[in-house]
């Protein structure tokens, strides 16, 4: 798993999502013509990757303040699968959950009205 992804991470780094036809499409857009809450979020991990944050802001917010927890699930899954020693699941109360997909739908829409 993390030779796949530093396969990935590698790939990202030196093509440039734009143009290239082996990055996936978003099926959304492609459909509707709007930006989905992840639209932008393959460009903005290239902007990230070369240290670029103000594009990667640009390209998607939500993708910028949402990397750290992908990391810490990423490096969650490696720990847990070369130890057997998980960490734990933080214990967030459900309205937590709720807010987060409130606020993830709320930049869908506002995303598309800016």
């Amino acid at each position: 798993m993390g030779i796949f992804l530093a396969l990935v991470l590698v790939v990202l780094w030196r093509y440039e999502p734009a143009g290239q036809f082996f990055y996936p499409r978003c099926a959304f857009h492609e459909l509707t013509g709007w930006k989905c809450p992840g639209c932008g979020g393959t460009r903005a991990a290239h902007a990230l990757l070369h240290g670029n944050l103000t594009e990667a802001w640009q390209q998607n917010p939500l993708a910028v303040l949402l990397t750290p927890g992908a990391a810490w699930l990423f490096a969650r899954e490696i720990r847990g699968r070369s130890t057997g020693r998980w960490w734990r699941w933080p214990h967030l109360p459900k309205w937590v959950w709720v807010a987060a997909g409130g606020i993830i739908a709320a930049f869908g829409v506002l995303r598309n009205w800016v």
